[in-house]
């Protein structure tokens, strides 16, 4: 009847793979968010929130409804917060932050002693596009991939390996 209080692993959990439950839209399981008709063509993982109008009762509307996913597309930010043992304070914890959405985004490095945060992860607004934010870039990449999901999901992932292994080892 009890659930343990812990259980052995298989092996020590890595920071990348934090990213990628982040990023989970449940894929490989039954309630796998790329498949199926609501997932269109491409695979579009993406759910958008239920408009009740003349077309849609309340009822129909609440009659039915879908997983919602660990990566959201209206999401502004992700982070993975890392504490680590160093003998120097200043380097012993880091936010891995991910602007917009976390399966389109690369986590960058941000040292919690920072006493600016860089321009491109501190300028812009939700509403008003800006070139200096990173998180308008990421939102653009994240635009872009997923009309194609199922095509350009694995070059995106790919890119986010390749920048955040080096990241992970710098």
């Amino acid at each position: 009847d009890d659930y343990p209080v812990s259980i052995e692993v298989d092996s020590p959990l890595r920071l990348s793979d934090v990213f990628r439950i982040h990023r989970d839209h449940y894929e490989g399981t039954v309630f796998d968010l790329t498949k199926g008709i609501a997932a269109g063509p491409f695979g579009d993982p993406d759910r958008y929130d239920i408009e009740i109008g003349p077309n849609l009762t309340r009822g129909e509307a609440f009659a039915g409804n879908f997983e919602r996913s660990i990566s959201l597309f209206r999401s502004s930010y992700t982070y993975v917060a890392q504490a680590r043992p160093s003998t120097d304070s200043k380097r012993e914890a880091l936010i891995w932050f991910g602007p917009h959405a976390a399966d389109t985004s690369i986590y960058l490095p941000v040292h919690v002693a920072i006493r600016e945060i860089p321009e491109a992860l501190r300028v812009g607004s939700l509403f008003a596009f800006n070139a200096k934010s990173l998180f308008w870039w990421m939102s653009m990449v994240g635009n872009h991939v997923h009309k194609y999901y199922r095509f350009a999901i694995e070059d995106i992932r790919s890119l986010q390996s390749n920048i955040e292994t080096e990241l992970l080892q710098a």
